[in-house]
């Protein structure tokens, strides 16, 4: 038995069984595990049932966590409002089946919006833009920077992995893109990755009953919570896989004509 499933086990003794007129597990994975959503089926359904069955047990919301990055934009714009509406979409399609919903939390990346070469003043203004956008919402957002100094111990205790032969390219080509922190793209792109592997550490002890989403492929699933099921799904509509930090205010690629930085680049 999985630390997951004896935790549910636990609260299933202590709060009693639930109400048979409660949606199944099962169903209210399926309010949201469709194609109108996903981009490809997720890491693990056992452990995303888990993870359900322990809100469910808990008459809780069904918790939801994602990475939200910083690209060249410093405000919030069409393409960031459209994630967010489309995010919703999912908690509301659980909300329309299970009475208490979903809880949705922003994970604002300031530690990768630093190694790409972003001034704080910029990236605060940025996460302050979305962590108003998201309340709005009822989504709560928290900084990674806090989860990395709040699990500081555990996180410094960890042994790292070598950065897989597959996907230094993967990281290498995003890093030539985005980063601007001066370093050359494999060598950013190792960073980036060491750098994952503490903060992804961080964020299952933060939230070790979560789903993770992530707007990425399952080739990019060792930088995701070893522990933790992952959600893959499109950002801003079905097709659309785009993260909207990257987009310009009109949601289209940005040339870096106004990016002091110029076109160097880096990670999300």
């Amino acid at each position: 038995m999985g630390v997951r499933s004896r935790r549910l086990s636990a609260v299933q003794k202590s709060l009693g069984p639930v109400s048979a007129s409660v949606p199944s597990s099962e169903e209210i994975f399926k309010s949201f595990n469709t194609w109108r959503f996903k981009r490809e089926q997720p890491s693990d359904s056992q452990a995303t049932l888990n993870a359900i069955s322990i809100a469910r047990a808990n008459r809780a919301p069904v918790p939801f966590v994602l990475y939200w990055g910083k690209g060249p934009r410093n405000d919030l714009a069409m393409p960031d409002e459209q994630c967010l509406d489309y995010l919703s979409a999912v908690g509301q399609s659980v909300a329309n089946l299970y009475e208490h919903g979903a809880r949705i939390t922003l994970i604002c990346t300031d530690t990768h919006a630093q190694l790409n070469g972003y001034s704080s003043t910029d990236s605060t203004r940025y996460f302050d833009a979305i962590r108003n956008a998201g309340a709005r919402r009822g989504f709560e957002c928290v900084k990674l920077s806090d989860l990395i100094l709040n699990n500081a111990e555990v996180v410094a205790g960890i042994d790292i992995d070598e950065l897989p032969p597959n996907l230094l390219p993967v990281l290498s080509s995003s890093a030539a893109k985005w980063h601007g922190g001066g370093l050359a793209p494999v060598d950013a792109a190792k960073k980036y990755y060491m750098q994952n592997m503490r903060e992804k550490r961080a964020v299952e002890c933060a939230f070790p009953d979560a789903i993770f989403i992530t707007f990425n492929s399952s080739k990019h699933r060792p930088l995701f919570p070893a522990k933790m099921p992952i959600f893959y799904m499109y950002a801003l509509k079905k097709g659309i896989a785009k993260k909207p930090w990257f987009l310009d205010e009109n949601g289209d690629d940005p040339t870096f004509a106004n990016d002091p930085r110029g076109s160097e680049s880096g990670h999300a």
